[in-house]
């Protein structure tokens, strides 16, 4: 694969996640950015008199929030949203989602005062309804998108029904194995993803309707930049090893594809939307679906298997990162440990460790389901709990079930709170999230006016020390630059600041 940019070398690649949180009203809806808690907005970005206007606000540690899919009545209906800054590697963005999840606690007070208002939940679902939240009216799914920066020639492939878009389809319809959330359905039917339900097709543009697997809307990250590929088939984790082991394979086959790796012999699935929701409600990994143009069917492990297989030989034969070695040695444990007992991965992947919760909880009532995750037929009172179960597993604030296993050290770690801590309050120093970390750092303690436009743009206000730059703009077109020299030129020619 060629450099992408004067920057980029061929193992670069920007990694990032965006978090749509859901909502569940205890009472009357409202706008909640009403509510925030200014004395942490201050100190975590810019604020102006009306904190209502906005529709994005860039924080100091690179990321965004913003106010989403507005509409019905208005901003009491937006879903927020927060955006890791572009990163580097896939440890780094799961250690700046994992510090959005803390500045969404804080933002909003969800343990102060706001825990009487609303439950703000890190979850893909407006299915659960555990006691004394009321009925959260009709069943809605809130996105987990990763993104990544990919070639410009697999961007065009991905827009055909190519062999390369074949193949890639194929591993994400698997992925589920360990990318999935996991949830329990009104029906009493246990599923590995919260996402499955709610795609449509292979291919499409649009993310809110007719959701498709693979997304080709053409975004670019700038115009020194690669494509970014936005997927919008992702899950909400609260685990950070799941997310990572997701994030880094995806990045993996992206460069396998970019770079000519031979998928030959490739199982690709017939129907991969089919074979997703088919996988989908299989805890027990055992249903097979139907491989293109043979005769054949497969199920989801031997998939991720061929895979993983795959990355490790490319790996081993190519230039390769120490992530990239780390990613598929976890890989294939993973898979190991699926195919020998589920179980094994408590405390790994979220739909196992909250498989085994609601299974101990039903053996408390003498109910032991003939096949696994099916508590079809279980009595309403008990299904209800279990999807508290699954609802409280993603609260973002202590006393959610996760991070009561996490305090307890019941689970698998890949960062330490303190990193986590770190990037609340700093962005990457080695992307372009650096320069607009700092920009906001300087609107924060007044050192500069103006507006953070987008991820690659920034205007300056009012000037005293240098009029001239009123109305100046700074491009910050490549993720991978993160020391933008008009940016140095223009803050060196406001002295010292």
């Amino acid at each position: 694969m060629k450099p992408m940019t004067k920057y980029a070398c061929e193992l670069d690649r920007i990694y990032g996640t965006e978090t749509e949180y859901g909502l569940y009203w205890k009472g009357e809806k409202m706008d909640i950015f009403n509510v925030v808690n200014k004395d942490f907005t201050r100190t975590i970005f810019y604020l102006d008199s009306n904190l209502t206007s906005f529709t994005m606000l860039f924080l100091k540690n690179g990321s965004m929030i913003k106010k989403d899919n507005l509409g019905g009545d208005g901003y009491n209906d937006c879903t927020p949203e927060y955006a890791t800054p572009e990163c580097r590697s896939a440890r780094d963005a799961v250690c700046w989602e994992k510090a959005g999840e803390a500045i969404m606690r804080d933002l909003f007070d969800l343990s102060g005062r706001n825990s009487s208002n609303f439950l703000m939940v890190k979850h893909g679902r407006g299915l659960a309804n555990p006691p004394g939240i009321g009925n959260p009216g009709t069943e809605v799914t809130c996105g987990h998108h990763e993104n990544y920066s990919y070639d410009e020639e697999l961007k065009e492939e991905f827009k055909k029904d190519s062999w390369e878009a074949l193949v890639f389809m194929s591993f994400l319809a698997s992925r589920i194995l360990f990318s999935g959330a996991g949830w329990v359905d009104s029906r009493g039917f246990y599923q590995l993803s919260q996402r499955a339900d709610f795609i449509e097709q292979k291919t499409n543009t649009v993310t809110t309707q007719n959701r498709p697997l693979v997304c080709t809307r053409d975004e670019p990250l700038g115009t020194l930049s690669p494509p970014r590929f936005h997927l919008i088939a992702g899950e909400h984790l609260m685990s950070e090893v799941a997310l990572y082991l997701t994030l880094g394979s995806t990045g993996l086959i992206l460069r396998m594809l970019e770079s000519g790796c031979g998928f030959s012999d490739a199982p690709i699935l017939s129907d991969p939307v089919e074979s997703l929701r088919l996988f989908s409600f299989d805890p027990a990994l055992k249903i097979e679906s139907a491989l293109s143009g043979i005769k054949k069917e497969i199920r989801a492990l031997e998939i991720q298997n061929y895979f993983c297989a795959k990355a490790k030989e490319f790996i081993n034969h190519n230039p390769s990162t120490e992530e990239e070695h780390d990613i598929v040695d976890y890989w294939a444990s993973v898979l190991s440990r699926l195919g020998e007992d589920i179980y094994s991965l408590y405390g790994e992947l979220d739909w196992v460790t909250k498989l085994c919760f609601m299974e101990s909880y039903l053996k408390k009532h003498g109910i032991q389901p003939e096949n696994i995750g099916d508590f079809h037929g279980t009595p309403t009172q008990i299904l209800d709990y279990c999807m508290g179960i699954d609802l409280t597993y993603h609260f973002i604030t202590p006393d959610g079930l996760y991070n009561k296993l996490k305090s307890s050290g019941s689970v698998k770690r890949l960062l330490t709170d303190g990193e986590i801590f770190n990037a609340v309050a700093n962005p990457p120093q080695d992307t372009r999230a650096k320069i607009r970390g700092e920009m906001a750092r300087l609107l924060i303690t007044g050192k500069i006016k103006g507006w953070i436009h987008n991820w690659n743009s920034f205007g300056f206000g009012e000037c005293p020390t240098n009029p001239l730059l009123k109305g100046a703009l700074v491009a910050m077109e490549d993720p991978f630059d993160f020391h933008c020299q008009s940016w140095q030129d223009r803050k060196r020619s406001l002295g010292p600041i």
